[in-house]
């Protein structure tokens, strides 16, 4: 298709596979001529101008990178029944699916109780990936409430002993009672290094909550 002047950037895409950083350039010189043309008598100016593109390409070797330490909060409470907790099951094997064998990872499922599949950090090796989510199909959503407090406090005590980069990763509908106090104890303890990420289940999400602000 020829390419018209509709203002659209002309995108263009390729592969490159190589073991070294390579580096191209491609330059074009024009010739312009100056606006003080023959002034006095005299020849025309030019001067001389340049324009370049320059491509770097990286080595497909990627470079070393940190391992993950990884705790999983998994909401099991009542406000979690039906298609919300099968939404947050296949969430939460997606983020197993995602780790690398040099990352670490716990699990809790709760609601006003605590379930752990370990209380410790697990190698992320397939054989514990297998068995954490077999570990999660025994349970499904209870009666009870949300209560958030203990398994955070808990994640970020086992996470604080890792040399791994922390994280938690909070999967729930955030219906929970104490909601600013939980918030405010999240922000006091920021001055730590554990990254934490939220993942909102259903269309009644407590998105303020989440934000955890």
């Amino acid at each position: 298709e020829p390419l018209s002047s509709t203002g659209r950037d002309f995108e263009l895409s390729y592969s490159v596979k190589t073991d070294d950083i390579m580096v191209h350039a491609i330059m074009k010189k024009d010739d312009e001529t100056s606006s003080d043309s023959k002034s006095s008598g005299g020849s025309e100016n030019k001067s001389e101008s340049r324009s370049m593109c320059v491509f770097v390409t990286p080595p497909v070797n990627l470079a070393a990178t940190f391992g993950r330490a990884v705790f999983f909060l998994l909401d099991r409470s009542g406000s979690m029944v039906g298609e919300p907790f099968q939404e947050a099951t296949r969430a939460l094997f997606r983020g197993l699916d995602r780790l690398r064998e040099r990352d670490q990872f716990a699990i809790c499922a709760f609601d006003h109780r605590q379930l752990y599949f370990k209380e410790v950090l697990v190698d992320a090796n397939k054989e514990n990936i297998i068995a954490a989510k077999s570990w999660i199909q025994q349970f499904g959503p209870e009666r009870g409430g949300t209560v958030i407090d203990n398994p955070i406090e808990k994640a970020l005590a086992v996470l604080e002993e890792s040399s791994l980069l922390p994280f938690i990763l909070l999967i729930t509908d955030g219906a929970v009672a104490n909601e600013k106090e939980i918030c405010q104890e999240i922000e006091r303890r920021g001055a730590t290094r554990t990254r934490f990420l939220t993942l909102g289940i259903g269309r009644y999400c407590n998105w303020f909550f989440l934000k955890v602000k």
